[in-house]
């Protein structure tokens, strides 16, 4: 493992909601890995020597640590020869290594080779995206000879019409989501997402929520599974309303809704009372 290197710390990095989804050590993990990767974000995936230089002290299981920063698309853990290395995707936006550091010895993953700065990720639906080009090819395939078949003055029949939740069934092909969502899930977490962007709008002044659909979908799965869709109505507004000071601090998204609902729920019977509804 290389020495140590000084990095930059925005401010920023204490409101970041992908990481305030993590417990206190990961981030502080996530944190220490820029000081050991090199001017590239590169660095040797060796759990038990970066524990040894970041937390010798402390009791963390940096092997997990890593995977949950890996789950949250923070970093990328690769092999290059039966060589295993981690790679800080977002290093090069935040980070502005001294003209002096020492050019990169690491192999690039896969994905970042001859990319620069890019910031593309690695896929994992390109074998559902093959699947796709293949059915597309053979229905264009198959259309072509009923054009030929087709009479003169003889129109197409048209194509069916496919309805669908607007959220749910966009998103639930997308390798972000969880599995195992049957489709009233898929569709109540939607609706979840579309009434806390309009609540949003009510009680935050007429401003637009941030659109982050696919990550929000992705929340919204398990609120769905733990409250029912009047309880979560309920939470959202004492989320958006209230004058807590940790949450008036954050930008109220949804992210920060469904990290705070245990907190809300606690806080719901008060509100219930002070807002007319029948308590039993």
């Amino acid at each position: 493992m290389r020495t140590a290197r000084i990095r930059l710390l925005h401010p920023t990095f204490f409101t970041n909601e992908d990481l305030l989804a993590l417990p206190a050590l990961t981030r502080l993990l996530f944190a220490g890995l820029w000081t050991l990767a090199d001017r590239e974000g590169r660095l040797e995936d060796r759990p038990l020597a970066i524990k040894l230089q970041l937390f010798p002290t402390e009791e963390l299981d940096v092997d997990a640590a890593l995977t949950a920063l890996e789950q949250s698309k923070l970093i990328t853990r690769y092999q290059v020869k039966n060589k295993s290395y981690i790679h800080v995707i977002t290093f090069k936006s935040h980070q502005h290594p001294h003209p002096r550091e020492a050019a990169s010895v690491l192999p690039a993953p896969i994905y970042a080779r001859g990319q620069g700065r890019s910031k593309v990720r690695p896929r994992t639906d390109l074998g559902q995206a093959k699947d796709m080009a293949s059915r597309a090819g053979s229905s264009g395939s198959s259309g072509s000879s009923d054009l030929s078949d087709r009479k003169e003055g003889e129109s197409a029949a048209p194509a069916p019409v496919v309805t669908r939740p607007h959220v749910a069934a966009d998103v639930r092909a997308w390798p972000t989501i969880r599995s195992g969502v049957d489709d009233a899930e898929a569709e109540r977490a939607g609706n979840l997402v579309r009434l806390y962007q309009a609540l949003y709008t009510k009680f935050r002044h007429g401003a637009r929520y941030r659109q982050r659909e696919h990550l929000d979908w992705h929340d919204a799965c398990s609120l769905v599974a733990l409250w029912d869709d009047a309880t979560l109505a309920k939470l959202a507004e004492i989320i958006l309303t209230t004058d807590d000071v940790w949450i008036a601090k954050t930008d109220r998204s949804f992210k920060i809704f469904a990290l705070k609902c245990s907190w809300a729920d606690d806080r719901l019977k008060a509100w219930e009372v002070a807002h007319g509804f029948a308590v039993g």
